[in-house]
């Protein structure tokens, strides 16, 4: 994905939504900004790619074409935030808060969604809610608690899995079904977004 803003571009913005101490006049790739309070910030557009945003709060930030391939978004509030079309690839937002975000279009490849809340969240992906878990499909992987590969690897493994987490026979099988349903669902959503 070609960055829409350039850094200098994307430090304006932050500036703008009040983070101005430390910032440098040259991209860093892993900036800190992590806990910073970007609540309601317009960072469409900007490049944040490798940034750590862990615990951030960029609850309805409009991060719309936002480039935050690699970031580190743990734990950050991002609840009603503008995603679309954002490049989430690689990103962690393990253990987030996405509610009511709206992911449309996002790239979501390779991120990690463990513990991720997406209730009311809109997006290409498919969740699953079960007695111990949640589970996330999106962009070649599923995330089920702490557990996070690739579509072939649960495929494979889920019943290993399962058993090493000590789950019971009926619980394995229940996470097989929806497994399966999520890898052939993503597969036709990921595969019309090309």
């Amino acid at each position: 994905m070609e960055d829409k803003v350039n850094w200098t571009e994307t430090r304006e913005l932050l500036i703008a939504a009040g983070i101005a101490a430390g910032l440098p006049t040259q991209w860093l790739p892993a900036i800190d900004l992590s806990g910073a309070n970007l609540s309601g910030a317009n960072l469409s557009g900007a490049n944040l790619s490798g940034a750590n945003l862990s615990g951030a709060d960029l609850s309805r930030a409009d991060l719309s074409g936002a480039n935050l391939s690699g970031a580190n978004l743990s734990g950050a509030n991002l609840s009603g935030a503008d995603l679309s079309r954002a490049d989430l690839s690689g990103a962690d937002l393990s253990e987030a808060d996405l509610s009511g975000a709206g992911l449309r279009w996002a790239n979501l490849s390779g991120a990690n969604l463990s513990g991720a809340n997406l209730s009311g969240a809109t997006g290409n992906f498919t969740v699953g809610y079960f007695g111990r878990q949640h589970a996330v499909a999106a962009g070649g992987f599923i995330s089920i608690g702490c557990e996070h590969h690739t579509y072939d690897v649960w495929l494979a493994e889920y019943e290993a899995i399962g058993r090493q987490r000590g789950y019971s026979d009926d619980e394995i099988a229940d996470y097989g079904v929806w497994i399966k349903l999520a890898v052939a669902r993503q597969q036709r959503i990921e595969a019309g977004n090309k």
